[in-house]
């Protein structure tokens, strides 16, 4: 049983890796497209954003540190070689945020959210390669954001800053967010690059960074409903009118991920409590009568988002399986087969590869025609991919999990 849906995501993660070498590299003027549309074809003036292409970077060097595989190493070195002199500010530190389809800088803004990610990817490089180049970006981001971006006087992170590192006004990280000075978002994907960081560079600072941010989290951002507060203003008032079905579930394993990593114990059990609660509240109110799980709900018009997203879906295939791993509840396992039934259904496109950013499902007017952009890389999907690989392994190996697959009469 295992076996056999372990060979299912494999077989996904090489595809992904294939769609992505076959169809996203910028050949006239390096790095990967801004954008490629459903039918493959590229738009080849969009410009090009420090996020996708970072995650670009980390999925490759992850996949081939996980396979051995060649042509992913030598994606992985593409990648690298055109992010650093492209996105890298060797002048004022950090990442800029932007530049046209040439590479050229076109906003230079420095996003903490983006800061995150680019040490997300230079500590998966530095794994793969032993980069020096890559290990010492990763440190000299983490202490700018120390430097910078954190609140001295209420905790925190902030945004949002100019190229030098001065404040601005409009901080939000997408258009489609409010301009609030602490986000959800942005404090879960530092605790996600600074958890990567620790694990290559076991420092004081870190670790003390990490732990912070572990707690900050726990006490400020998660409800006693599993949910997660979304924003705050300078002195943590909530001013949250959304609720994320998609990082609630991300947040349930990452934050997890971030306690084993720093090897606290205390934490780590607070954390798979906060785990299984996450889980829980998903699997109750997310989850939808296809096995699909819907985008999130805003409070203030009482309106459930039930478009599916791809990200959403990968996060929850991680999340429902980390549940299983925590508790053996077969409900989890159940949640999770029957969510990879959904996305190979609709959510793949098994004609021309990847994954579509709606589910053919959705209503036509909700859909988003690109299979690559600015924020769409590999990383939610080809992330999920390896997760599940190495967490079936796991659950392969322990007796009970075989009696609970049963006891559920659960089947593919």
């Amino acid at each position: 049983m295992f076996q056999q849906l372990k060979t299912e995501f494999t077989q996904q993660q090489a595809a992904i890796s294939e769609w992505w070498m076959n169809n996203a590299i910028d050949k006239e003027h390096g790095g990967f497209y801004g954008a490629v549309n459903n039918h493959n074809q590229p738009i080849k003036n969009t410009s090009k954003g420090v996020i996708q292409h970072s995650r670009i970077l980390w999925y490759f060097s992850e996949a081939a540190k996980h396979t051995g595989n060649t042509k992913e190493r030598q994606m992985a070195d593409y990648a690298f070689e055109y992010f650093f002199p492209v996105f890298y500010d060797n002048t004022h530190g950090g990442v800029i945020w932007e530049v046209d389809c040439q590479g050229k800088p076109s906003n230079t803004r420095k996003q903490i959210y983006a800061q995150a990610f680019a040490i997300y990817a230079f500590t998966a490089y530095y794994r793969l390669t032993h980069s020096s180049q890559a290990l010492h970006a990763s440190k000299a981001i983490f202490d700018n954001i120390e430097r910078v971006a954190w609140d001295k006087l209420h905790q925190g992170y902030f945004e949002a800053f100019d190229q030098r590192w001065d404040a601005i006004s409009d901080v939000r990280l997408s258009e489609r967010d409010p301009n609030w000075p602490k986000s959800m978002n942005t404090h879960l994907h530092i605790m996600e690059a600074y958890t990567a960081l620790f694990e290559i560079l076991p420092e004081a600072s870190v670790a003390n960074a990490l732990e912070r941010l572990i707690e900050l989290i726990i006490t400020r951002f998660v409800t006693p409903g599993g949910h997660l507060n979304s924003f705050f203003d300078h002195h943590w008032i909530d001013k949250s009118n959304t609720i994320s079905y998609g990082h609630d579930i991300e947040c349930s394993w990452l934050l997890q991920r971030a306690a084993e990593v720093l090897g606290d114990f205390s934490l780590l059990e607070c954390t798979r409590k906060i785990a299984l609660k996450i889980a829980a509240n998903t699997l109750r109110i997310a989850v939808d009568n296809l096995g699909g799980i819907s985008e999130g709900y805003t409070v203030s018009s009482n309106i459930k988002h039930e478009d599916h997203v791809w990200w959403v879906q990968a996060e929850a295939l991680v999340g429902f399986l980390n549940a299983y791993e925590i508790s053996q509840d077969p409900s989890y396992w159940q949640a999770f087969v029957e969510l990879w039934k959904f996305t190979r259904k609709f959510q793949i496109d098994s004609e021309r590869g990847e994954w579509f950013w709606h589910a053919t499902l959705d209503t036509p007017s909700s859909k988003e025609n690109l299979k690559s952009g600015f924020w769409k890389g590999p990383y939610h999907n080809g992330r999920a991919m390896l997760e599940i690989c190495e967490r079936l392994d796991r659950c392969a190996a322990k007796p009970y999990s075989i009696d609970n697959l049963f006891k559920g009469n659960l089947t593919l």
